[in-house]
């Protein structure tokens, strides 16, 4: 590559990274995850591939369609993202170009932007 990229991978422990995972799913939502599925389907997307495997979309299709309670969407969304996430992470790790920093070794923001902006910009 005729580009000097620098590859910078944030991580936390698992537990903390899974608490963030369920907060979002909840804040999801809260925010209209089924309505954005229901209007998708709308427009005719209900075949589409994307929306039945993208995690949070195929579960609430699968709700929609009464093949689950709410609850257990819910439920499945918070584990499929978790599934997710550990899969991503198992990929990124074997890419040794990448330069890990841990965001829960951090008191604020801007220390870890310091230190990113110090990979980014070191000699």
């Amino acid at each position: 590559s005729g580009y000097n990229a620098v590859f910078i991978g944030l991580n936390k422990d698992r537990a903390s990274l899974y608490r963030d995972i369920e907060n979002r799913v909840d804040t999801m939502f809260q925010k209209g995850l089924i309505n954005e599925v229901k209007g998708l389907l709308d427009k005719g997307y209900e075949d589409s591939y994307s929306l039945k495997q993208a995690v949070g979309y195929k579960e609430v299709l699968m709700y929609l369609k009464g093949h689950m309670s709410l609850e257990e969407c819910k439920k499945r969304v918070k584990q499929n993202s978790r599934r997710l996430a550990k899969k991503q992470m198992t990929w990124f790790r074997q890419d040794a170009r990448i330069n890990w920093l841990r965001v829960d070794n951090y008191d604020n923001i801007f220390d870890l932007i310091i230190d990113t902006l110090k990979l980014v910009y070191k000699d």
